[in-house]
């Protein structure tokens, strides 16, 4: 229940110091393309396009994937 719970707050703690110090950064982050995707950008200035949000979603999906790929092979052998 812990790391759920850790994954939800996350996102919310880490944007607001990420957006001051980088801008850019924080519109490829998981939740923030997600809204953009949704057409919901919850700041215009970190607005991707729709197709910009699925992108980044794919993407952070296949590093998750693939880490834990390596982390399986580490491990295994």
């Amino acid at each position: 229940m812990a790391p759920l719970a850790v994954l939800f707050v996350t996102p919310v703690v880490i944007s607001p110091a990420l957006r001051a110090g980088v801008p850019d950064a924080v519109r490829l982050l998981p939740h923030e393309a997600a809204l953009s995707l949704l057409g919901l950008p919850a700041d215009p200035a970190t607005d991707l396009t729709r197709a910009g949000g699925l992108l980044a979603l794919i993407a952070w999906a296949g590093l998750s994937v693939a880490a834990g790929w390596a982390a399986l092979v580490r491990r295994d052998t």
